[in-house]
């Protein structure tokens, strides 16, 4: 098929074959022009160019400089083919419609919990680690030589020294627990007792160790072990031994209270307590421990004069009824005087030789008993009463 130049010179016509390259650039061709049109889905259109540039719409927003805060753009949908390199080709990513992208974690297989299980293989995970301060999630502090600071709410270390002031320091709760040579065991005691402490040499064997020593102080403030002395032993060496000398105390027992008291020696106490009074007044119930008897003082410091009178009187106290019987029968006091009047109380007692203000009952005395002074006006007087037990 003949070819023209310009000029019409005939020149022949190269047709190059479908699908080949390398075609030798020395043969003629003819020029032929064309238009490029794009289809829009109904018609053809002609495709306009900018600058020699064929202009393309892809879609995609405006090429913009990355920064901080960039809301989110919207952009086209681009579909990709998901390909990851195993270190020499790259191979088709797998999934499935169901679960997705299949990743390999590298993670063992999930297993319910449970105790002593063996200790796994798992990989390395990296996490940065944050705490949360009540509002917002801060970084974890700390340095690469110490690790993660901790804020125990300790007082800073400090040598320890004598005399050190008592410091401000949480409240720990530890328990206590001893070593015996191989395992470490929980501290005995109770509540009442406390912290039991034994020594380690066994009863009746000779002393080993470091024993727990029983101890008293001499007459020069020396504290010295307590030596006892086997029962039924003679000619026991002065040199090293340390007597202990102890207080013992008898008790008596009170089979209606179910208790025990303690014996008492020769004691007073104040019954009625020194005050102006104008009626009858009786004191409180007063306990007699183990007294036979007693003498009792009705000191007057002040009296109205005239006629009326004081009458001191015994009274004890039923153990059944409760109700308060007389046992002593004293004479009328005057007030014509002030003056301390003695009342005694006691089995077999007699008045050998008379005595003034002085008054004598042959009686023995009760546990509960009170002491009541009788006026007969209403005058004002003033008076204590005060009683001393005799063994």
């Amino acid at each position: 098929m003949p070819s023209y130049r310009d000029g019409l010179e005939a020149i022949p016509s190269v047709i190059a074959q479908l699908n080949a390259d390398n075609i030798v650039a020395t043969i003629e061709a003819a020029n032929v022009g064309a238009y490029l049109y794009g289809f829009d889905g109904t018609t053809w259109d002609r495709l306009t160019a900018t600058g020699g540039l064929l202009d393309i719409n892809t879609e995609l927003p405006a090429a913009v400089l990355l920064a901080d805060n960039t809301a989110t753009p919207t952009v086209p949908g681009v579909g990709a083919f998901l390909m990851v390199y195993d270190g020499a080709t790259w191979d088709m990513a797998r999934g499935t419609s169901a679960l997705g992208l299949q990743v390999d974690t590298e993670l063992p297989a999930a297993a319910l919990l449970a105790d002593n299980t063996a200790t796994p293989t798992v990989p390395a995970v990296g996490a940065f680690g944050m705490v949360y301060d009540g509002a917002t999630w801060d970084f974890m502090r700390g340095t690469a030589a110490d690790g993660v600071t901790v804020n125990t709410e300790l007082a800073a270390a400090a040598l320890m020294a004598d005399n050190a002031a008592t410091p401000t320091v949480p409240a720990v709760a530890a328990f206590s627990v001893v070593y015996d040579g191989a395992t470490w065991d929980f501290l005995r005691g109770n509540a009442t007792a406390g912290v039991f402490v034994q020594g380690p040499a066994a009863v009746n064997a000779a002393v080993a160790g470091n024993p727990v020593w029983a101890v008293g102080m001499d007459t020069g403030s020396n504290l010295r072990p307590l030596t006892l002395a086997l029962p039924n032993q003679d000619a026991i060496a002065e040199a090293g031994q340390y007597q202990l000398y102890t207080l013992a105390g008898n008790q008596l027992f009170d089979s209606a209270a179910g208790a025990w008291d303690r014996e008492r020696n020769n004691t007073a106490i104040t019954a009625l307590t020194s005050a102006a009074r104008t009626a009858t007044t009786s004191s409180g119930t007063l306990v007699n421990y183990n007294a036979p008897g007693a003498m009792i003082f009705l000191n007057i410091t002040a009296n109205p004069g005239g006629a009326e009178t004081l009458t001191l009187s015994v009274e004890v106290l039923g153990p059944i009824s409760a109700g308060w019987t007389p046992i002593t029968a004293f004479s009328a006091e005057a007030a014509a005087t002030n003056d301390e009047f003695l009342y005694t109380i006691y089995p077999g007692a007699s008045e050998t030789t008379a005595v003034a203000l002085h008054y004598v009952q042959a009686l023995a005395l009760p546990r509960s008993f009170r002491v009541t002074v009788t006026h007969s006006a209403a005058g004002s007087w003033t008076y204590s009463v005060a009683v001393s037990f005799i063994r």
